[in-house]
């Protein structure tokens, strides 16, 4: 560990030292345990990607977080332009309003595959 000037330590290159959080009782934890945190909270966030016109009645498969754009789990759309023709797992068309997550990295585009998108309705009576 290395001590700067205000009596703060750094953690070290492995990650396992204990470093003061600040709080109470200075408990202590791991830059392990927090990079740990932070990774699990990136693998199941929802990362919203902008908004879909399903005019053409094509699914986009660029528009995403990944390299290019592809579309990675968790990137989420929403349908600003309805489809005349697309549907969701339930059968019902996708119109203005419906949301569309992937529950995959590179879901395709078969919207009514409830194991790669969750298609859900923002609407409300």
């Amino acid at each position: 560990m290395t001590k700067i000037s205000d009596a703060s330590l750094v953690p070290s290159v492995s990650g396992n030292e204990k470093m003061p959080t600040g709080q109470p009782g200075d408990l202590a934890i791991t830059v392990n345990q927090i990079k740990n945190h932070v990774l699990w909270d990136t693998k199941y966030a929802v990362i919203y990607c902008g908004e879909w016109d399903l005019s053409s009645n094509t699914v986009p498969t660029t528009g995403g977080t990944g390299a290019g754009g592809a579309i990675m789990k968790g990137n989420e759309f929403r349908v600003a332009v309805s489809s005349t023709t697309l549907e969701g797992p339930d059968g019902s068309p996708i119109v203005k309003g419906y949301m569309a997550r992937a529950l995959v990295d590179a879901p395709g585009t078969d919207l009514t595959d409830e194991t790669k998108w969750l298609i859900y309705s923002t609407l409300t009576a």
